[in-house]
């Protein structure tokens, strides 16, 4: 239920499996992707999701199978909005996935690209060396 309400942007459902102490970060045991329902939620663009896990305390740095992150895949999808919520909840722009790329990488657009690079710089990490 967790993982469908991320995944869909179901606020009030989210809040009521949240309110009942369900493992915020448990991964999808039905998928090897191990996504939670923040990775779902970012991936689809769901702000008030994301903002309600992130609230709650959904750890912003967890990875995927793949090594990807909240964060990579907001910025893949273009979701501006929610690659700010989780660069303000400190997610880390320098973890990289298991092809050794940064969210930057994968960003859908100039501006994300941007708000991805000050937060690199902040945190002292390398550029992405792609671009």
């Amino acid at each position: 239920a967790l993982h469908c309400a991320g995944y869909y942007g179901r606020t009030a459902a989210l809040k009521h499996v949240l309110a009942a102490k369900a493992d915020i970060d448990l991964v999808n045991p039905k998928q090897g992707s191990k996504e939670t329902a923040l990775t779902y939620a970012a991936y689809e663009g769901h702000g008030e999701a994301v903002g309600i896990l992130l609230e709650k305390r959904a750890n912003v740095n967890q990875k995927n199978q793949t090594g990807f992150t909240s964060l990579h895949l907001a910025a893949k999808n273009g979701h501006g909005v929610v690659v700010r919520q989780l660069l303000d909840a400190k997610a880390n722009a320098n973890l990289r996935n298991k092809d050794t790329n940064i969210a930057e990488f994968y960003a859908e657009n100039d501006e994300i690209r941007k708000m991805l690079k000050e937060a690199e710089a902040e945190k002292g990490g390398s550029m992405c060396a792609c671009m």
